[in-house]
């Protein structure tokens, strides 16, 4: 059953679970209803409570720096991400662990873990945010935008978090396919952050086979939370 918690222009839908995982998933616009029917069954199956977060300026919230736009005649990228990091990890989520009674206490299975999962732009963000700041114990990135301008570099030349101590990443296969000559690129980058990710922490990395930019998205988060389910910190 959803319960629903909103903090200004950002909202938090919860489907509680009985285990000590907390996931917080930043959902894309479009994938409302099946999320919504996926996440009512999931917490169940799987456990962890799931957190489905909406209400972001998707293109400037969730970008780390300014960048061109894709596709024709969109408005670049602001890349305001560091201040949406900054309120959501410092003052969003405290304030709706409270409010929900979630927070970081013993669950009685000795588990107390954060996760934050992201799709497209928000996978982007998600696997940013594993640098800058101590709030998540693992990060989940699906279709990951890792094509973004500097993205990779940018890897290359810093560290996550010590508190991280996994990593989630799922790509499709067609998705190198894409008919714009940045995203195309996608597939090469994402190997390469894999390989700098590696050398600092745990690592998991799927490559969905007859899968676009991630499309079918349930079978994939399924995937997501059954490997979750298997790693215990």
């Amino acid at each position: 059953m959803k319960e629903r918690f909103l903090h200004d222009s950002i909202s938090f839908d919860l489907y509680r679970g009985g285990s000590g995982r907390t996931v917080y998933i930043l959902v894309p616009r479009g994938l409302g209803d099946e999320m919504e029917k996926w996440a009512d069954e999931a917490c169940q199956v799987h456990g962890a409570s799931i957190v489905l977060v909406r209400g972001m300026d998707w293109n400037n919230d969730l970008t780390p720096w300014p960048a061109p736009g894709v596709f024709r005649k969109a408005k670049p990228f602001e890349g305001r991400a560091e201040e949406f990091l900054r309120a959501f990890s410092g003052t969003m989520v405290p304030w709706f662990e409270s409010q929900s009674g979630l927070g970081r206490k013993d669950s009685g299975d000795g588990q107390t873990v954060r996760t934050i999962a992201g799709i497209s732009l928000s996978g982007l963000f998600a696997l940013w945010a594993g640098f800058g700041c101590d709030t998540f114990d693992e990060i989940a990135a699906i279709s990951g935008s890792f094509w973004y301008d500097g993205f990779v570099r940018w890897v290359e030349g810093n560290r996550l978090d010590s508190n991280v101590g996994r990593v989630y990443i799922s790509l499709g296969d067609r998705e190198k396919n894409s008919k714009d000559p940045r995203m195309s690129t996608v597939e090469d980058c994402t190997a390469r952050i894999v390989g700098r990710l590696k050398e600092q922490t745990e690592v998991e990395y799927v490559l969905e086979e007859n899968v676009t930019h991630f499309s079918p998205i349930v079978p994939r988060l399924e995937r997501l939370f059954v490997s979750l389910q298997g790693h215990t910190r």
